[in-house]
């Protein structure tokens, strides 16, 4: 049985025993459901059709039930997990009689996070209100780009103390050649990261935050582990100091977590927004291509929300993410900083079907958005 089966399951049992069908509450204790005068609902804007057939079936068995929802429709990105905005979007035709009410201020995040993650979701505004600023504190958004960070591995004897220096990031070679592209990419992101966390202070909590759990060809695990080796290198702080300090995980997975500083690692249009292409395939079931970049977007507010003092984009000048534009569009924006000057860009060629997807997002993001169809 999987967890859907056990939903089904629970709903059986609801339909079956009515208000006597009970609850376990643990170490042998049990409630019948027609004890029950409160249901809170956390993170409901996860909610899905299993989730309110089995809600269905218990108020129906109790109708003098109560219900509280408290959801974010901006951090609805589990529709994978099979979560639906419309029990969001129309609580009250689901609910009858049922009121809502707005809290949308932010005290997590100083303001240059709020306003960032208001202008990224600007459009979608029609679901909601901006995010309210709670703090005087401006904050600090930077974007910085891999290509200026040098790394030294030239085998000239003029360059020997940079490159025992720089040595510190590179994975070590059996042979004499050069590193290769991804192993540069590798050292540019640890070297750039501990310098970020030096200028912060390593006493400050960090979240690295990447799209998926591979980060510039390794393991997003082991790209904490060695940026840890590095920083004990340098200062000579205890490892276990920095493992409680320094915490790594994909954007889904950093819903609910904040950090005082956070790194956006590897912020370039491949991976925010990532769009796979089998994602046509499931048109039929209702998967359009504009909710699959609603819910990207959505993901990348996530991403940049959780940081508490200092947020830094790590991207690519040839192919910077889409969101990081919006970011740097917003007037007169506090604490934004961008690290060098752009050289003309010089794009990665696309094959066919990236092409084709990359014209599609253009596309769909210039795009109104579609009006909703009525169900039936």
């Amino acid at each position: 049985m999987d967890f859907d089966d056990l939903l089904v399951q629970a709903m059986q049992e609801v339909a079956t025993w009515g208000g006597e069908a009970r609850i376990h509450l643990g170490q042998g204790q049990m409630m019948a459901i027609r004890q029950l005068r409160w249901i809170l609902l956390d993170e409901y804007q996860d909610f899905s059709e299993l989730y309110f057939r089995m809600l269905d079936a218990i108020v129906k068995a109790n109708p003098i039930i109560r219900l509280v929802a408290v959801g974010d429709d901006w951090q609805a990105i589990n529709s994978f997990a099979g979560a639906e905005l419309r029990f969001f979007e129309r609580f009250s035709e689901y609910f009858p009689g049922a009121e809502t009410v707005g809290v949308t201020t932010n005290y997590r995040s100083d303001s240059a996070m709020v306003l960032a993650g208001n202008h990224l979701m600007n459009h979608l505004r029609w679901r909601g209100s901006p995010a309210r600023i709670s703090r005087d504190a401006k904050g600090t958004i930077e974007a910085k780009y891999l290509e200026d960070v040098w790394i030294e591995f030239r085998k000239d004897e003029r360059y020997r103390q940079d490159r025992v220096a720089d040595a510190l990031y590179l994975l070590r070679r059996n042979d004499d050649k050069n590193p290769s592209e991804s192993a540069l990419k590798q050292a540019q992101a640890l070297k750039l990261c501990s310098q970020i966390m030096l200028k912060e202070g390593l006493e400050r909590k960090t979240l690295l935050l990447a799209r998926t759990f591979k980060v510039y060809g390794m393991e997003l695990s082991d790209f904490r582990e060695r940026l840890i080796r590095v920083l004990v290198h340098l200062t000579e702080t205890k490892t276990e100091i920095l493992e409680s300090q320094i915490l790594a995980m994909t954007a889904h997975g950093s819903k609910g977590q904040e950090a005082s500083t956070v790194i956006i690692l590897d912020a370039t249009q491949r991976q925010f927004p990532k769009i796979h292409p089998d994602n046509l395939l499931f048109a039929p079931f209702g998967v359009t291509p504009y909710a699959v970049l609603e819910e990207e977007r959505r993901l990348f507010y996530v991403a940049l929300t959780r940081a508490e003092h200092s947020l830094y984009i790590l991207t690519d000048r040839h192919e910077p993410s889409p969101y990081l534009d919006t970011i740097k569009a917003l007037p007169g924006m506090p604490g934004i900083a961008e690290v060098g000057q752009p050289p003309t860009p010089k794009p990665r060629a696309l094959g066919e079907l990236a092409t084709r997807i990359k014209m599609r997002i253009e596309q769909l993001d210039c795009a109104d958005e579609p009006k909703p169809i009525e169900d039936g």
